[in-house]
């Protein structure tokens, strides 16, 4: 099922002895853009330490509750690797914390994600854009959920709209749409929903993603709806309506 990213913000999330904290954030893989750590505040049992809890230790959500089970213990919790919370994730720190959790690395498996996508899913796994960024010195793979969050859409036009959340796959957890909003140039605000493998370059460094198509194919787009679930009917509407315009 596709759901929203930003709603699974502050979610519960429960470790296997009872400990409880809340969702804070996602970081996710930029070259296959899927989620491979929830972000969790423990609150007062581990007061302003920030905790990465690797996705394999996450169980299956308990959506009507607004849960993430976590398969570890306080204890497995924290003793885990500290890092600067004002430091990206450096791919050093993700090796320390697999050492840790006696966890493989994601980085040398095959991006192929397991299972069917769904009918209007784009191809697993999802093209991705081009990266345009000069931080040679950064070394990590990953970006958080809230970085990219507001950062510019641009068109070929040079009208911009800007990202209001990610739409995931919560079966394979990969971000397989963008919702953007136009209002910047449009009379109205109005959200509407792209896929990812439709953006054709990002720049961490300007917090823009590029589009080289007009901004007018997105005026006349069906619009997203926060409200109503996603469904196999509205991912086929909006592949119909940039079927002559979009090509992955």
């Amino acid at each position: 099922m596709k759901r929203s990213l930003s709603e699974l913000i502050r979610y519960a999330v429960k470790a296997d002895d009872g400990l409880k904290g809340t969702v804070k954030d996602f970081l996710f893989d930029e070259e296959s853009w899927t989620i491979r750590y929830l972000e969790a505040d423990l609150g007062i049992i581990f007061p302003g330490k920030k905790v990465l809890i690797p996705r394999v230790f996450l169980d299956n959500p308990n959506w009507e509750k607004a849960q993430f089970a976590v398969n570890l213990t306080k204890e497995a919790i924290k003793g885990c690797p500290e890092r600067d919370a004002h430091i990206s994730v450096s791919r050093a720190y993700e090796k320390e914390l697999n050492k840790y959790y006696n966890i493989n690395a994601y980085w040398p498996v095959s991006k192929t994600l397991m299972g069917s996508p769904p009918m209007f899913n784009p191809n697993s796994p999802v093209p991705v854009p081009e990266k345009l960024t000069h931080e040679e010195d950064l070394d990590t793979n990953l970006r958080s959920f809230k970085e990219v969050l507001g950062y510019d859409i641009e068109f070929r036009d040079k009208n911009k709209g800007y990202i209001k959340d990610f739409i995931i796959d919560d079966e394979t957890w990969q971000l397989v749409y963008v919702i953007v909003d136009i209002g910047h140039w449009y009379s109205i605000s109005k959200r509407v929903m792209l896929a990812v493998s439709w953006m054709d370059s990002i720049s961490y460094v300007d917090q823009t993603i590029s589009i080289d198509r007009d901004s007018s194919v997105l005026e006349n787009a069906p619009e997203f709806d926060a409200s109503t679930p996603l469904n196999i009917e509205y991912e086929k509407n909006i592949y119909d309506h940039y079927k002559k315009e979009i090509e992955v």
